[in-house]
């Protein structure tokens, strides 16, 4: 599992010292009671054009360590500025991954652009909530869109904590088997998230 910390620089930020001392209990707890789940970290990154002076800061954290980094943006948010985004950091060496790609007006507005920002090297990432219909009608049609043109690379929960926005990925993947099948439902939970850990390129969809 990897923890995303949200980062805003101008709205919500942890100093990355006290990240690290949670993330630290946070092992100390697993290797406790559950010693066979290991948490990696990273940060879901609300994307602004001084993000590379936060990297070198050492306020942003890529995926596990990897070349990933978790990006989103305002769900209101221009395409032209997301299109450049990614042009921006694939052009750094990073693998942009869209999180909660299912939330962007502009996506809903013209799905031929999910098609283009893959093209230009970002990934895309859905809400399993958004999957199985938890975060309404709307979201959860546009995401079977996405799934069935494949313009999906990985689902994960958007756990906030364990009152509201609880992580349900059981549920959501015992969906998908059922509506898209195994072989799908594995790459999207599991060999594909492999792969980021391990810094690996996933393939073009």
């Amino acid at each position: 599992m990897i923890a995303t910390p949200h980062y805003h620089r101008n709205h919500f930020h942890r100093n990355p010292k006290r990240t690290m001392e949670a993330l630290q209990k946070i092992r100390g707890w697993l290797g406790e009671h559950l010693p066979d789940m290991i948490v990696l970290l990273g940060t879901e990154i609300y994307y602004t054009i001084d993000f590379a002076e936060e990297i070198a800061a050492g306020n942003i954290f890529p995926m596990a360590k990897s070349r990933y980094l978790l990006v989103e943006f305002s769900p209101l948010e221009d395409y032209a500025y997301i299109r450049n985004a990614v042009h921006v950091l694939v052009n750094r060496g990073y693998c942009p991954i869209i999180a909660h790609a299912e939330r962007y007006r502009v996506f809903h507005q013209n799905v031929s652009r999910v098609s283009e920002v893959i093209q230009l090297g970002a990934y895309i990432q859905l809400n399993g909530d958004s999957i199985v219909g938890k975060n309404g009608l709307r979201m959860k049609l546009f995401a079977q869109k996405l799934m069935k043109k494949e313009l999906v690379h990985f689902v994960a929960s958007d756990m906030h904590h364990m009152e509201s926005r609880r992580p349900n990925l059981k549920e959501c993947a015992e969906y998908m088997e059922k509506t898209y099948g195994f072989a799908r439902t594995k790459e999207l939970l599991y060999d594909n998230p492999r792969k980021l850990i391990e810094n690996k390129l996933i393939e073009e969809l």
